[in-house]
């Protein structure tokens, strides 16, 4: 009778010890899928503002695909332009376009557009403000240099000079507007980290700042007699 007493309980116990090992897997993988499913989630009033920035793109990125991206945010879709896992890990590889028009005021807006897997899309640009040139040289005031995906963007304005046959240099940097999407942000800088192009090495200036536990930068280089942007989302 204790011998039966005895099998009955160990029975049990490992019974016990299956049921908790199969619950503890199951809450284990219901977690990792629950973490898997990335939910990016976007008032109609801050769709509204999307939708605005992304029409003043309307050379680049045609109205059908505007609305696409927009209902993929209204489902709660991550774009991969702004799901920061997928970009530090390398899973997402955006195509590069270059691309310079003319705007209205006679400016040139030149910049790259980085088109993710998904359709979602990065601009950066240098743009605006206006330029006075003589021999062998030409003066940039007021530039607007931009990093954009639509639901957050930095920008800030700089003077500059590219000099023919000699070193282009940044003066100013000034007037950064950041916007964080959903977020808010911290610690922004805007600073010319290097004045004088250089034996190559191009001048350049960048704005930084804090948001959703990440890094952002938009950047700006001078040199060759010509400037571009580049971006860090």
């Amino acid at each position: 009778m204790s011998f039966l007493k005895s099998l009955v309980s160990t029975i049990l116990s490992i019974c016990l010890v299956l049921t908790l090992s199969i619950d503890s897997v199951g809450a284990q993988s219901s977690n990792i899928e629950k973490d898997e499913v990335k939910v990016q989630k976007f008032t109609e009033n801050e769709l509204k503002k999307i939708e605005q920035e992304m029409e003043k793109w309307s050379k680049l990125i045609d109205e059908n695909k505007r609305y696409e991206l927009l209902d993929k945010l209204r489902n709660g879709e991550v774009w991969d332009s702004i799901n920061h896992e997928k970009k530090m890990k390398s899973l997402v590889q955006p195509e590069e376009k270059k691309f310079e028009f003319t705007e209205a005021d006679g400016s040139v807006t030149a910049g790259t557009m980085f088109t993710y897997p998904d359709g979602s899309i990065t601009i950066t640009s240098v743009s605006g403000g206006t330029s006075t040139c003589g021999t062998g040289y030409c003066n940039y005031k007021g530039r607007k240099v931009l990093e954009t995906d639509f639901t957050q963007s930095g920008e800030f304005k700089a003077n500059y000079t590219t000099v023919q046959d000699d070193d282009d240099y940044i003066s100013k940097v000034y007037d950064y507007v950041i916007v964080a999407g959903n977020d808010s942000y911290s610690d922004a800088e805007l600073s010319i980290d290097t004045k004088y192009e250089s034996y190559g090495d191009p001048a350049y200036a960048y704005l930084r700042w804090q948001a959703s536990g990440y890094t952002h930068y938009v950047k700006l280089y001078v040199g060759d007699d010509i400037a571009w942007s580049e971006a860090e989302f």
